[in-house]
């Protein structure tokens, strides 16, 4: 101990003696106000749109890679939310169900009580109806398209047709933060 220099001496200490931070409570002055910010979110798929108060962020996922857009408000000059479908899909789904099923009563006292063609012509018009149904359903899409006052434009398509409502009240929340920044100025 005498071999040992001021120093060291100094900064030499127990860590197991050392005393822990006193508390002290926190006065009133220092209290946080609450957010006032508004926030909203949407998620479609792999699609986020997240509205703040003069800003859109849009985080598109894939497999691969991940997009951030962010958008002030006052760029944007227009949105449309769209469901788009092939309505043919769902005519020709109808109108096999309808002729085979009306045709194959005729087929049946046409060949003399032959059960068999006509289950088999029914049949065939339940499978076309059903084949024409589900190539409808599959291919239904909604269609996101953010138009801006320069010539650049966002388009998306998600498969989640479903959230058309949501997404259209989304856009009609995101025009009436809009509107309130340019009551502020």
């Amino acid at each position: 101990m005498k071999n040992k220099r001021r120093e060291d001496l100094d900064f030499d200490f127990d860590v197991k003696q050392e005393k822990k931070p006193d508390n002290i409570p926190v006065s009133s002055e220092y209290s946080m106000e609450p957010k006032t910010k508004i926030n909203k979110r949407i998620r479609i798929e792999n699609l986020t749109f997240d509205a703040n108060e003069d800003c859109l962020v849009v985080r598109r996922r894939s497999g691969t890679t991940k997009e951030k857009t962010l958008v002030a408000l006052d760029e944007i000059e227009s949105t449309q939310v769209k469901k788009v479908s092939k309505p043919i899909l769902l005519f020709l789904a109808i109108f096999f169900l309808v002729v085979c099923g009306v045709a194959a009563y005729p087929l049946y006292l046409l060949l003399e009580n032959n059960l068999y063609v006509a289950l088999g012509v029914a049949g065939g018009g339940l499978v076309l109806f059903l084949i024409f149904l589900i190539i409808y359903l599959s291919t239904r899409r909604l269609s996101i398209t953010i138009n801006f006052s320069t010539s650049r434009n966002i388009k998306y398509y998600t498969s989640h047709a479903k959230l058309f409502e949501e997404m259209n009240n989304f856009m009609d929340e995101l025009f009436h933060l809009k509107h309130e920044i340019f009551r502020k100025r």
